[in-house]
């Protein structure tokens, strides 16, 4: 399999077993391209890395900065996680992984999409786990998936708390949702998400302390009916 990134097209899939029948197995594409176009995507694929024992595929998305897909069916890549937003005014073109650590280069740009810094962030990521860093110690479940009105995150290791965490919600555009949380119980947190339209969105649980280092994301479906 080949994963080549298209632009505000996102990230096609190809089979190029026989390379004068090349086909296209998959196509990872969040903004309806091509019914879309160049200025209004939320998505600008530029430089990908594939980690091929984790099968997860990590782009720079420009506006969007990172995306990381799971090819483990590569007929149905899907998006897995993500770092940054349409609205931070901070856009990517490069990416690279060496160890535990995505370096993410950033550009000034005016069109397609504004960005107005400079330079290079460097994340840390466990490999082969969805989350860009997971809280240490924490081992968390949620559910319902999908949920219509409530889902719950529940702490499975006794020997740890919730209480220390911190919540926010984004959606499939990468702005933030509000909703409210509340603790059934120091191993369980609850979030009313029925004020919430249908669709994808990505909850983030993170430590105060140390909002890059030690984040786990969440993927959950709101489907009201």
């Amino acid at each position: 399999m080949v994963y080549i990134a298209v632009d505000y097209c996102g990230v096609e899939v190809l089979n190029i077993y026989d390379t004068s029948k090349i086909k296209l197995v998959g196509w990872w594409n969040p903004y309806n391209c091509p019914n879309n176009n160049w200025f209004s995507s939320g998505v600008h694929a530029n430089e990908i890395y594939i980690d091929k024992q984790c099968k997860q595929v990590f782009i720079s998305t420009g506006k969007s900065d990172m995306y990381v897909i799971n090819v483990s069916n590569p007929a149905q890549p899907d998006s897995c996680n993500y770092y940054g937003g349409l609205n931070n005014n901070l856009g990517t073109w490069g990416i690279s992984v060496y160890k535990n650590q995505i370096y993410l280069s950033y550009i000034i740009a005016i069109i397609p999409f504004g960005s107005n810094w400079t330079g290079v962030k460097i994340l840390s990521y466990n490999p082969c786990n969805t989350g860009v860093a997971e809280v240490e110690n924490i081992q968390t479940n949620l559910y319902p998936v999908p949920a219509s009105n409530t889902i719950i995150i529940e702490q499975t290791n006794i020997h740890t708390r919730l209480n220390n965490l911190q919540a926010n919600a984004i959606n499939a555009l990468g702005q933030t949702v509000q909703f409210d949380c509340h603790y059934i119980s120091p191993h369980q947190l609850s979030f009313d998400i029925s004020p919430l339209n249908d669709g994808i969105y990505f909850l983030q649980l993170y430590n105060e302390s140390n909002f890059l280092q030690q984040t786990i994301t969440y993927k959950f479906i709101k489907n009201s009916h």
